[in-house]
């Protein structure tokens, strides 16, 4: 209908969206690092330890799958990264 779509899936599910949807547009959104995203995830004090390991544990799998997308984008700052998405939003062929 020539609407945009956006999903926030994990890296199995774009594998399986893109397989369906090649010409489909992959933006993979990655924490500064692995002591950043610890440091979020215990800040938000919403998960016990064991689920914050377990959660870091696939953070780094998923983050060794980041080429295979088409964009990158560091989450450093949400505002930034908010506004590269709007800008692949908009032209695709941008590199955020």
């Amino acid at each position: 209908k020539g609407q945009d779509v956006l999903l926030d899936i994990d890296v199995v599910g774009a594998q399986k969206l893109l397989s369906r949807f090649p010409d489909a547009v992959s933006i993979f959104v990655a924490p500064p690092d692995i002591e950043e995203l610890k440091k979020r995830l215990t800040g938000r004090n919403t998960d016990p330890p064991d689920a914050v390991k377990k959660r870091l544990k696939n953070a780094e799998a998923e983050m060794a799958q980041a080429s295979h997308y088409d964009h990158v984008l560091v989450n450093d700052d949400l505002g930034r990264t908010i506004a590269a998405v709007e800008r692949i939003l908009k032209d695709p062929s941008q590199n955020g």
